[in-house]
């Protein structure tokens, strides 16, 4: 009796975690890395050239893996004759911004050149001369100007820019204003904050809250009274903020998160070409879907970099890579009891869903008592 109830006990256990728990399998590097090329062929196709006015776009080309040889000349050209041009500060047609800054420091940084010394032009100092509370431009260009930031190492001056995006556009309980809520505006915000989140906990834990309010079957979708149904770049969005928290903060539940939403978004890719992706309302090949499911795409890159298992099983965070590299970290301080890790995962992580290992013991539990059960009636 004892063992049927401790049965029907694993099978109510099952029962009562949500199914997102069981979390789809990651893809490879290499089909990410494909989708990535695919999608970066199809909207440069017909560019002739990129310059400094369009600096944040091709941000996003330049930080994907793709090659993008045939365009940097001409771009780092245009970066060097406007520092000549303007006593060692970028200026464009739209003024000088935190914007073009971080945008270039992550184009140098993709083909090998030094920001903080092109031709002679400290291009960092420049950066984080500027008011950090400045006009960005837009509340969706955060994301490039914070990453920026902490791949140059200047925490203060960008917790700084945090702090502003905050101030600027964010309501608790109802999340990122842009013209009005979405989960576009979410997921923008979220990834923007990713790098530091752990400075932010309460408006990470919200945004995440609203994010998840536009969950629906087969995606995400962008909000209640223009885009009420589900949609590529809504999921693409919410896909690169579940994709960044994990890279940056080593989330293993934000990790299983993407993955589940990784697969909703290739649902919208076009069956006949790798890496471009369908306009949800013409259902035809787009270009602004595909760039969206390319950003997406470029956070999840570096997570399936991070979680990558290998030969010993350990991964680092990208901290550890930048301030660490050659530090070793001794088995004793990351010993873990499992009541320990999973109190500490609650609380680390935004993704409320169940741990795949608590779903997978809970079965196991289950399957065993089961099975005892079926033998005890076959003595009988």
């Amino acid at each position: 009796m004892k063992k049927i109830i401790s049965f029907l006990t694993a099978v109510l256990i099952i029962a009562s975690t949500s199914f997102s728990a069981f979390a789809q399998s990651a893809p490879s590097k290499e089909t990410v890395l494909n989708q990535q090329k695919g999608a970066v062929e199809f909207v440069t196709k017909g560019v002739a050239s990129y310059n400094l006015d369009n600096a944040v776009e091709y941000s996003d080309y330049a930080v994907s893996g793709a090659d993008m040889s045939k365009f940097n000349d001409a771009f780092l050209a245009d970066v060097k004759a406007n520092l000549e041009k303007n006593n060692g500060k970028l200026i464009s047609t739209y003024g000088e911004s935190l914007a073009t800054y971080g945008s270039v420091v992550l184009i140098l940084d993709s083909a090998g050149e030094n920001p903080r010394d092109f031709y002679g032009y400290d291009i960092v100092k420049a950066f984080t001369s500027m008011d950090p509370a400045s006009d960005a431009g837009s509340s969706y260009y955060y994301r490039i100007i914070i990453s920026a930031l902490k791949l140059l190492g200047e925490d203060e001056f960008a917790l700084k820019v945090c702090d502003a995006l905050i101030d600027k556009y964010y309501v608790m309980g109802s999340g990122t204003d842009n013209w009005g809520f979405s989960c576009d505006n979410d997921g923008q915000f979220i990834t923007a904050l990713a790098p530091y989140a752990e400075n932010y906990p309460d408006v990470i834990a919200d945004a995440f809250n609203c994010i998840e309010k536009y969950e629906s079957d087969g995606g995400y979708f962008g909000d209640a009274q223009w885009t009420p149904y589900v949609n590529t770049c809504s999921t693409a969005l919410a896909f690169m903020a579940y994709s960044s928290y994990a890279y940056y903060n080593n989330d293993e539940k934000s990790f299983e998160k993407a993955n589940a939403i990784y697969a909703d978004l290739c649902t919208f890719e076009s069956s006949g070409n790798t890496g471009v992706f369908l306009d949800s309302y013409s259902d035809t090949e787009d270009a602004y879907s595909t760039r969206n499911a390319l950003m997406g795409l470029n956070e999840y890159a570096k997570a399936l970099e991070l979680f990558a298992k290998t030969e010993d099983n350990t991964a680092t965070t990208p901290a550890d890579d930048n301030k660490n590299e050659n530090q070793q970290t001794t088995d004793a301080a990351v010993t873990e009891t499992a009541a320990e890790k999973e109190v500490n995962d609650s609380k680390k992580s935004p993704n409320t869903g169940a741990s795949i290992t608590a779903v997978s013991l809970a079965f196991a539990i289950a399957m065993g008592a089961g099975a005892t059960v079926i033998t005890k009636r076959k003595e009988k």
